[in-house]
């Protein structure tokens, strides 16, 4: 019970220019995705606020939206839609690098996918923003068109190949077509994943560490 808060608590401290030990924590989190449904509450915070914080390297910052992005495709984020959207909106809405734009709408349209009608509620203020920085995104418009057509925001016969899952909006070139694929594609209802917690505190622990050969050698496994 205690491992997710140690973890975040690395994140919290983590002030390294490049932010390593904070980029293995965000990893960390992807593998444990499924485990991860009572610790919501502590988990979206911190994820949020790295990509929100503009003094946070680039990579660090487009890591934690892409982190989200994934986490949304295993759990369920309906609770904390407002928590999530409204940092992406911001930082939609401030100068950015096209990848952490990118990135940014990747997660959006992953968001739509697992949102469905209550995200709708969200669309005028994002739609202000696309408007205000002329962010163009097919996948994403494609996706907002048919939910406010009550549309499925599934194409019938279309799927990820290799994995027989469908994703969602109907594009209109192969680009967008893999954009959505990347974006949109449910993994929802995967199993929990059997975590040994001591061995995962024990490669987690730190307390240990205190000179740089230390910290190299923590790194490093």
């Amino acid at each position: 019970p205690n491992l997710i808060p140690q973890m975040l608590s690395i994140v919290h401290s983590d002030r390294q220019p490049k932010r390593h030990h904070t980029t293995k924590v965000l990893h960390a989190l992807e593998v444990l995705a499924t485990n991860l449904d009572d610790y919501l509450h502590l988990v979206i915070p911190a994820v949020v606020r790295l990509f929100e914080q503009a003094d946070s390297p680039p990579s660090v910052r487009i890591l934690a939206i892409s982190t989200v992005g994934r986490l949304s495709k295993k759990l369920n984020f309906a609770d904390y839609a407002s928590r999530i959207i409204h940092p992406l909106a911001r930082v939609l809405d401030s100068p950015q690098n096209d990848e952490l734009r990118d990135e940014s709408m990747q997660t959006l349209c992953a968001l739509v996918y697992q949102l469905g009608s209550d995200y709708a509620i969200f669309i005028p203020m994002v739609g202000k923003i696309l408007g205000k920085r002329d962010i163009n995104n097919p996948t994403y418009e494609s996706l907002v068109t048919r939910l406010l057509k009550n549309q499925s925001l599934l194409e019938p016969g279309e799927g990820t190949e290799g994995t027989g899952q469908k994703h969602g909006a109907n594009n209109h070139d192969s680009s967008s077509g893999e954009e959505a694929a990347n974006a949109v594609s449910p993994e929802l209802g995967v199993k929990k994943l059997k975590v040994n917690e001591q061995n995962l505190k024990k490669a987690w622990e730190t307390s240990q560490r205190s000179t740089k050969e230390d910290w190299v050698e923590w790194i490093r496994r």
